[in-house]
């Protein structure tokens, strides 16, 4: 089978299983963790020794650029499912340790090399001294190679929106989580018409390990006018989102606990959102506490915080306390 036809029947396959994401959200499998930073030390090591002693010195710089190149790409993968600390962590090790590879990944991205002309992209996306233009250049080529992040990334380059869909359409189908997610994003502003779209790109995101996508998938699947199938699959994805410390998801699942009438585990969510500073969570602590005797004074004060945080709304619950004197 020839490269083209291979990667035709991988982006079929991966539209035929995208396909049926809107039957349900399964929560995915724990994924191992995979140690990079010791084999790739021990590989550079001995490929420096190589060059060292000018045993098979060529072929070790050319292994060097390759392992440079493989690190670059697996640091977008990170990137793309959320692991943004590791993504850095590799991109700092390649950039202090293999900086001498960067002359033979750009030779092999003119030699048409899909990694390599990724790697080059990432390169220069990180570095805040590169132009924007520049960057769209490199991702047009790695686009056009079949490089996913290539696609993702000339995306954003696009000034049109049907173009700029269609990118993210190519990348999310090849899955790249993050055109996944900004494809659900999409889909979601378009309102009904477009709601098994957003199920699926969300849901493929959230598998992935995005917690924006998770928190935001729990809260569609949540919310009050879904399928009751899809309000039960949401607290899960909201408790993975909100137990990795996202705000909003915290501020979500205790909404979702109050609809299912737990009014404690509905005050317990909001409380941890607002002492993370989520403003409409310290709305709902208010509101809980002001269902209590003899809690309208905490109440106040919550409204007190989320109205010094720019929420107008806070006020006009204050307002109504009975603990509080009408304005003279």
């Amino acid at each position: 089978m020839s490269c083209l036809n291979h990667r035709i029947g991988l982006l079929l396959l991966a539209l035929a299983t995208s396909m049926h994401a809107d039957a349900g959200c399964a929560l995915p499998k724990p994924k191992p963790a995979t140690e990079w930073r010791a084999p790739a030390e021990k590989e550079l090591k001995s490929l420096r020794q190589k060059v060292k002693v000018k045993k098979d010195a060529n072929q070790a710089r050319e292994a060097m650029a390759n392992l440079a190149v493989t690190l670059w790409v697996r640091s977008n993968r990170l990137e793309s499912e959320g692991d943004r600390t590791s993504a850095d962590a590799i991109r700092r090790f390649v950039r202090d340790q293999l900086p001498d590879t960067e002359w033979r990944i750009g030779y092999q991205t003119q030699n048409n090399d899909q990694g390599a002309a990724e790697a080059v992209l990432t390169r220069l996306r990180t570095d805040p001294k590169s132009e924007p233009k520049a960057v769209c250049d490199a991702a047009f080529r790695a686009a056009g190679l079949g490089s996913a992040e290539g696609q993702f990334r000339q995306a954003q380059c696009a000034t049109d929106g049907g173009e700029s869909r269609r990118y993210l359409e190519q990348a999310a189908a090849t899955g790249h989580a993050g055109a996944q997610e900004a494809l659900g994003r999409i889909c979601l502003n378009e309102g009904a018409a477009g709601a098994d779209c957003t199920t699926r790109w969300l849901c493929r995101a959230a598998q992935a390990g995005r917690t924006d996508a998770q928190s935001l998938l729990g809260w569609w699947l949540g919310r009050s006018d879904a399928p009751a199938a899809d309000r039960v699959d949401a607290e899960p994805w909201l408790k993975i989102a909100a137990e990795r410390g996202e705000r909003a998801a915290m501020n979500n699942l205790g909404e979702w606990w109050e609809r299912s009438g737990d009014v404690n585990q509905a005050l317990l969510w909001y409380r941890k959102a607002a002492d993370a500073g989520q403003p409409e969570a310290m709305v709902n602590v208010g509101r809980m506490l002001a269902r209590s005797a003899g809690q309208c004074e905490q109440a106040a004060a919550w409204f007190d915080k989320a109205a010094a945080q720019g929420l107008s709304m806070a006020a006009d619950y204050k307002a109504k306390l009975p603990c509080v004197k009408p304005a003279s």
